[in-house]
Order: structure tokens, then C-alpha cells, then sequence
């Protein structure tokens, strides 16, 4: 069973960045092109989208097989207190939404690539 990564969100508040973890809490390191347990040796991406593409590149290596590729439609409602700008969402959709993909018995791995440069709202009542 391929290895389970994800983004995580880490830095100062007023200065987040990004960084990318599997599930045994190990850090990708650009530097040293490897995974690492010290914190300090992790990559730090500024722009979620950049660290994305990089988990996409990661998790596409971890599994053998003949990649095929769907494209499906994809709507997000969102009910908020206050009006919330598409940079916004962006940025929380790409630091939140996680996809859980089969279970440990399933011989496959599916990646699902969202685009969140491409975010458009659309007028609802």
C-alpha cells in the first residue's frame, strides 16, 4: 500500500507556509530530495498551489502502474457569515480539502489534482 501524504500548514499566522508530510509524520526535503523526520529540513512552499503540484509529482512516483486520468465536475457550496474573496477560498481549500481515496486492501492510488487557480463564484441566492 502506497504511503499516505499530505499538505500541512505551518509557520506564523501572519505568515503561513506550507510544507508536505506523510503519515509518519516525515517532512519532504527539496534540499536533500528525501524524506526527513527534523522539522527543520522540510520545504517550505509560500504559495499552496506550488507545494500541491510538488505532492502531485511525490505521490504519482510512490505507485507502479499505468496512470489513467478522469476529469469530473466539481462544486463547493460555502456558507459563511461574511462575504469571503476567491483568494481566500483558495487558500483554505488548498490547505483543507483532503480526498480519502479506497482503504489499505485496494491496490490502487488515486490523486485528485484541483486546480484552485481556477476558482470562479458564481451568483446563488
Amino acid at each position: 500500500m502506497p504511503k499516505t501524504i499530505y499538505l500541512s500548514t505551518t509557520g506564523l499566522p501572519n505568515a503561513p507556509r506550507t510544507c508536505i508530510m506523510d503519515d509518519n509524520d516525515n517532512y519532504w526535503s527539496e534540499m536533500d530530495n528525501c524524506w526527513t523526520a527534523d522539522p527543520k529540513k522540510a520545504a517550505l512552499y509560500l504559495d499552496t498551489c506550488d507545494a500541491g503540484h510538488k505532492l502531485r509529482e511525490l505521490m504519482m512516483t510512490e505507485v507502479p502502474g499505468k496512470l489513467q486520468t478522469f476529469v469530473v465536475p466539481l462544486t463547493i457550496e460555502i456558507k459563511t457569515a461574511h462575504p469571503i474573496s476567491i483568494s481566500e477560498i483558495q487558500e483554505w481549500l488548498a490547505t483543507h480539502v483532503r480526498f480519502n481515496l479506497g482503504d489499505e486492501e485496494d491496490a490502487l492510488m488515486a490523486v485528485i489534482q484541483v486546480d484552485f487557480d481556477k476558482v470562479e463564484q458564481t451568483i446563488t441566492e
